[in-house]
């Protein structure tokens, strides 16, 4: 029918990869668009005991399972990692049951689509997120940690007291003299003074303990 040469046409111009396997994993048929993607794998000879659908996958484990989760529960959507021919992807696999035309034989449609760079805009976010909480959690001078942090541990310090009937103790230390070191050798020099009694109580202090 015209329509499903409309369609053939699509899928062979479109960039998204897509490949038609049997149960057992070998390829019935894919759109030049696959066939680039893994062209490497196709020039090599495939592993004894391995199907050409699990030769794509960065883990051949994860491969066998998804191949079996894939016949079991007719299909899903799932991201691993593929070895394309641009080196190890994030692909989302789109992968639909359907059958041969002339056949029959129940075959899976899979299409990739590649979405490392959504999963490395994600990991980003997620380490700029770290980063600024431990902006606040820290003193930038002394790097332990800030009032900001002790006063959220505090309320947690007090609640467990509270529920163990246990008492919580806070010590303040002031540094005698401290003003004359600023006024006598500058702010530079007083800032080391905080880094080295900041690292001395550190060292003398419990795991369990707090020095902000």
């Amino acid at each position: 029918q015209p329509e499903n040469l409309l369609l053939v046409e699509a899928m062979r111009y479109t960039r998204v990869a897509a490949t038609t396997f049997t149960d057992a994993g070998e390829i019935v048929i894919e759109n030049p668009a696959a066939t680039e993607t893994y062209a490497h794998l196709h020039s090599k000879p495939i592993p004894e005991g391995q199907s050409v659908f699990v030769a794509r996958f960065a883990s051949p484990e994860q491969g066998r399972e998804c191949l079996a989760k894939a016949i079991e529960e007719k299909g899903g959507r799932w991201d691993y990692i593929m070895r394309t021919a641009e080196g190890d992807r994030q692909h989302s696999l789109d992968i639909r049951r359907t059958r041969h035309p002339l056949t029959g034989e129940f075959l899976l449609l899979v299409v990739e689509y590649d979405v490392t760079e959504l999963y490395e805009a994600l990991a980003e976010l997620e380490q700029a997120h770290e980063n600024l909480h431990h902006i606040a959690m820290t003193d930038t001078l002394t790097q332990v940690s800030s009032l900001h942090h002790m006063q959220e541990a505090a309320k947690q310090f007090l609640n467990d007291a509270t529920i163990h009937g246990e008492s919580v103790r806070a010590l303040f230390i002031d540094l005698d003299g401290f003003k004359q070191i600023n006024d006598k050798h500058g702010h530079d020099i007083g800032d080391e003074v905080l880094k080295i009694v900041a690292q001395r109580i550190k060292s003398v202090i419990r795991q369990s303990d707090i020095l902000a």
